[in-house]
């Protein structure tokens, strides 16, 4: 639709619009070296609305991906987690207990651990192995529940947003399987779990019949065993300090 209204953030983040009819907008941002960002905006009549942040991911090379995790002011922390190919049927897991880097192997790194509230998270992938790579969540701080974190996670490739998901409504337990790169192709996976015991893989994939789907499911198992285990190995001992989340205002005076 036409642009109805356009403002300057302050130089910590911070924007605003006033004299906003009630309704639901759509929000764009738009940065030097930056990928731009939209997302819906909430405008009440009278009341200013705060927390409506728009995420921008730095412009990076051509060739790569970035997964960028966000979510609300409850839980205090979520944990992107990502698995892929080493070569010779072995497996990377980074996580925060594992940076990873983007100049050798395994060629993705995670930028920050954020342990209080909103993110963003960025996990960067610079160059793409032959394989399955899973991107998961891990609900680290357990309360409240997953479904209501209002958690989106955005994948970029290059310059150009390629794929959104939002945390689905239905589901109960602390991991999400969020979706799988193989080379360029994407598969959306989007499911909560309670744990990742093998007897609850059934719902992932359905009667793996030929070869190349039991190898699938091999390494959706061996990963969310991974996962697991290194999520209980690794537990956070304090909370890392961190400048505070900036917070975009709708008033509507």
């Amino acid at each position: 639709g036409p642009v109805v209204a356009t403002t300057t953030t302050a130089g910590n983040g911070v924007y605003s619009f006033t004299g906003l009819a009630a309704g639901v907008y759509s929000l764009a941002a738009a940065a030097t070296g930056y990928a731009g960002g939209i997302r819906p905006g909430i405008v009440l009549g009278g009341n200013s609305i705060n927390g409506q942040d728009i995420t921008l991911s730095p412009l990076g090379s051509a060739d790569d991906w970035r997964i960028v995790l966000t979510w609300g002011s409850g839980p205090s922390d979520l944990d992107s987690h990502l698995t892929g190919p080493l070569g010779g049927g072995s497996r990377f897991h980074v996580f925060y207990g594992n940076s990873g880097t983007t100049t050798s192997s395994p060629f993705a790194s995670l930028d920050r651990d954020d342990t209080n509230a909103f993110g963003p998270e960025t996990i960067t992938i610079s160059a793409i192995l032959p394989g399955v790579y899973r991107y998961s969540i891990h609900h680290y701080s357990g309360s409240p529940d997953l479904t209501r974190s209002n958690a989106q996670v955005e994948v970029y490739h290059g310059a150009a947003r390629v794929a959104v998901f939002n945390v689905p409504s239905t589901g109960s337990g602390r991991y999400w399987t969020v979706f799988e790169l193989n080379g360029s192709t994407i598969t959306p996976i989007n499911m909560i779990q309670s744990g990742f015991e093998l007897g609850q893989q059934a719902g992932l994939r359905a009667a793996d019949t030929d070869g190349e789907a039991a190898a699938v499911t091999a390494t959706r198992r061996y990963d969310m065993d991974l996962i697991d285990a290194a999520t209980r190995a690794r537990a956070k001992t304090a909370t890392p300090s961190r400048a505070p989340a900036r917070r975009g205002v709708i008033d509507n005076f």
